[in-house]
């Protein structure tokens, strides 16, 4: 799905303006859909151009997700939700929990199919989706794809296959189709042919056309949208039956009631949406790399991870940030080098990072702990993405999330276009704008002008990462800490910082960060920015 017929548009705006029928004094609607960014943000724009003044903000999440969510708030007392779109299986269930308010809109009532709309007006369908096998056509002929769901069952497909690992709607489907005994059998016989599983027909859709498997479980339409830009991908078109899965959208019961929401509960809905975004992961590059990792483990008590890789890197964490200290090879400069962020749903996060000129993604190989995704921002920062159910995840990017007296508080970066980058941080991750940066709420990044300028009088250091931020219980004594470690270890005393004239210089620039009141450098010569809690 990829565009809408113009009453279909209408109608979806209208359903999400009906939820905000008392809803003036908060002046925002807000969205739960799995509709893909493409899609729900011209919606967006068009529901704020037809109602001046009334926000509409879009969570958008694979439809399980968001209907657990749903639920979860509610045991809570919660009702953040206004509108909801998503599939027909979800959207019984929150009807089946009295959710859902009766609301027909005049669209709905202009010819709408029988069917596709609720007898009692709690829901109507946007879209309908087709349930298909794609192929990728630079892997498999169009001669030699499969003609039938059965074909998938063939020795050659054995582990070929790739498909959603919620495909709850096409299994039903075909248990309905095909019969219990024999929708049974058939479905025992394709598990035994080692299907590949990943999250989501959209990444599904990116992952077949970049050759990562020849067979998939997709969507029609990303599929047809695809092959029209010139991407090897097709789709068969003999399958008996072609499973169909409707979208739809409802109002919310408690949506009449928003008026009467607090202003800072509707905060407390911006924090929700935000907090899908969490810096995880920073990484540095170091010829000392088994060094650095004492040194903070000695000095602000990281802790190394359980699953040591000491042929490849050293992974020290702090209980929420995880700090890869990677060996460094040639070609590559020490330092500083990237950091990462974890997300809910990486497809949707580089879906709306492409939108931004100059900012591209790349996936990375499964030996990385972290990573699944790589990017850059605007400027050419360089970070990580990671989805928390990702199956590279290692080390300590999956053990349990502690609090510490010492811990990593900011990273900064200094950059040509600072306001530029706040913006494309928050609209792509959500992150919370703070003065002079992003925030996920408990770790920031300092986003600080860079200017040529301000390295006179001392060496000139290129734009990029620029420092490392910690959060103490005490900075006495954690210089006590420093004195007594590196008595004990002179090969952990941090370098010396501020000596010379072009010392001096570097270090009056880096003491102009707002955050802390003591600067220092480990042994490698990153430089340390400590505050007090």
């Amino acid at each position: 799905m990829s565009m809408f017929r113009t009453d279909v548009a209408s109608g979806i705006v209208a359903a999400i303006a009906a939820s905000g029928m008392t809803l003036a004094a908060a002046q925002e609607v807000v969205w739960y859909t799995a509709m893909n960014t493409q899609d729900a943000e011209p919606l967006r724009k068009r529901f704020e151009e037809k109602h001046p003044g009334m926000k509409l903000t879009v969570l958008r999440q694979p439809g399980e997700k968001i209907r657990n969510r749903i639920l979860t708030e509610a045991r809570g007392g919660k009702h953040f939700w206004d509108v909801v779109s998503f599939n027909h299986l979800d959207m019984e269930a929150l009807d089946g929990e009295r959710m859902l308010a009766a609301y027909i809109s005049p669209e709905t009532k202009a010819g709408y199919p029988e069917g596709a709309v609720h007898p009692r007006g709690k829901w109507a369908a946007i879209y309908v989706r087709q349930y298909v096998i794609g192929y990728n056509t630079n892997l498999v002929r169009p001669a030699d794809a499969p003609r039938a769901w059965t074909d998938l069952l063939q020795p050659r497909w054995k582990g070929q296959l790739a498909i959603d690992d919620n495909e709850v709607e096409w299994f039903a489907s075909m248990l309905d189709y095909l019969g219990h005994d024999k929708g049974t059998a058939y479905m025992r016989a394709l598990a035994a042919q080692d299907p590949q599983f990943r999250r989501g027909h959209t990444l599904l859709s990116k992952l077949l056309l970049a050759g990562d498997f020849p067979l998939a479980i997709v969507h029609a339409a990303e599929m047809d949208e695809a092959r029209k830009s010139g991407a090897p991908v097709d789709w068969v078109r003999t399958l008996d039956p072609i499973v169909t899965s409707p979208s739809v959208i409802a109002v919310s019961a408690h949506a009449a009631r928003a008026g009467a929401r607090h202003g800072a509960e509707r905060e407390r809905v911006s924090t929700g949406l935000r907090a899908m975004t969490r810096i995880r992961h920073i990484a540095i590059v170091s010829d000392q790399y088994a060094l650095l990792g004492r040194f903070y483990e000695a000095i602000f008590g990281m802790r190394a991870a359980d699953d040591k890789r000491p042929e490849r890197a050293v992974t020290v964490s702090d209980g929420y940030v995880g700090l890869n200290i990677n060996p460094r090879k040639p070609g590559r400069p020490a330092g500083l080098d990237h950091f990462g962020l974890e997300v809910d749903d990486a497809d949707e996060v580089c879906s709306r990072l492409e939108r931004f000129d100059g900012a591209h993604f790349a996936k990375r190989p499964t030996t990385r702990p972290f990573a699944g995704v790589s990017a850059n921002d605007p400027s050419g920062n360089v970070f990580d993405i990671s989805q928390r159910d990702m199956a590279n995840r290692t080390s300590v990017y999956v053990e349990a999330e502690r609090e510490a007296p010492r811990a990593i508080s900011h990273l900064a970066i200094r950059t040509l276009h600072a306001e530029e980058l706040a913006r494309f941080y928050v609209e792509v991750f959500g992150l919370k704008a703070i003065e002079g940066g992003v925030t996920d709420g408990r770790v920031s990044l300092l986003l600080m002008p860079w200017d040529i300028r301000d390295f006179q009088g001392g060496g000139i250091v290129r734009p990029g990462p620029d420092h490392l931020g910690f959060r103490v219980e005490s900075i006495e004594a954690v210089k006590e800490k420093l004195a007594s470690v590196g008595d004990g270890n002179p090969h952990l005393r941090p370098l010396a910082l501020g000596a010379g004239s072009e010392g001096a210089a570097r270090l009056a620039l880096f003491a102009r960060c707002p955050c802390g009141s003591y600067q220092l450098s480990d042994p490698d010569g990153i430089l340390i920015d400590l505050a007090e809690a």
